[in-house]
């Protein structure tokens, strides 16, 4: 995720943005963006993954809106153009009509596009809002203890068989 999605849900969760970017997997398939989020907590996780998929969803219609404000600004240039080349002829003058009728044209585009930016729809659905997962995605400590210690006991009774066996051997005779 970019740091236009990531650092408004850093600063509006108090996280730290480098913590908070360990913690998620993006996967994408298509047109379809998964997050999954890992915290100390379910609620915190689910939370979190919310706070990313609110903040990607704003980002995305934002980043729309501000391509047609900057379309409606380029075209205030090209009105600005037409204004100044207006105001060096003659009302009576032939470019005079031409001029005017550009200059309509302009108003009447910058006007639509600054109603686009303002009325810009969500390009992006959330299909299916961040869920508490049913269980932990990791072992519990106990669980990885008792497991680590049945494995040291496995390797313990092998070393130990091993050293019985090389004596049980003896050293070579020649």
């Amino acid at each position: 995720m970019s740091d236009a999605v990531l650092v408004p849900v850093s600063e509006s969760l108090g996280v730290d943005l480098v913590d908070l970017r360990e913690t998620f997997a993006v996967s994408v398939d298509g047109n379809l963006l998964t997050v999954r989020g890992q915290a100390a907590s379910a609620d915190a996780a689910q939370a979190q993954v919310q706070a990313v998929l609110d903040s990607y969803v704003t980002a995305v219609s934002s980043g729309l809106a501000n391509d047609f404000s900057a379309q409606a600004a380029l075209v205030q240039v090209q009105i600005d153009q037409v204004r100044a080349a207006l105001g060096t002829v003659g009302s009576g003058d032939p470019l005079a009509s031409g001029l005017s009728t550009q200059l309509a044209g302009l108003i009447s585009q910058q006007a639509l596009l600054t109603a686009k930016a303002a009325a810009v729809p969500s390009p992006v659905d959330v299909l299916e809002p961040a869920s508490l997962p049913a269980e932990p995605s990791s072992a519990s400590a106990v669980t990885l203890g008792i497991v680590g210690a049945g494995l040291g006991f496995l390797v313990g009774v092998a070393v130990l068989l091993l050293m019985r066996f090389v004596r049980l051997r003896g050293p070579a005779r020649p």
